[in-house]
């Protein structure tokens, strides 16, 4: 979404709409391809970092439920 509010902002009237269109589409494959790629990384680096900081905290007590009493 923000892709396409970009492009049509930035670029309407420069560039024809069958252009806009395939820069929205190229984009949208393009962000996706990235984000596929590298979630296996960022999964790595956070299981890094909760073993390195010994830091993986759950709140057990904490009530969240809005109808949850004392």
């Amino acid at each position: 979404m923000d892709t396409a509010l970009f492009v049509v902002i930035a670029f309407a009237g420069v560039f024809p709409a069958a252009l806009l269109v395939s820069i929205i589409v190229s984009n949208y494959v393009f962000k996706t391809a990235v984000e596929v790629l590298f979630t296996p990384i960022t999964y790595g680096v956070i299981k890094y970092l909760k073993k390195k900081e010994a830091e993986d905290v759950y709140d057990y007590d904490t009530k969240f439920s809005p109808f949850a009493r004392g």
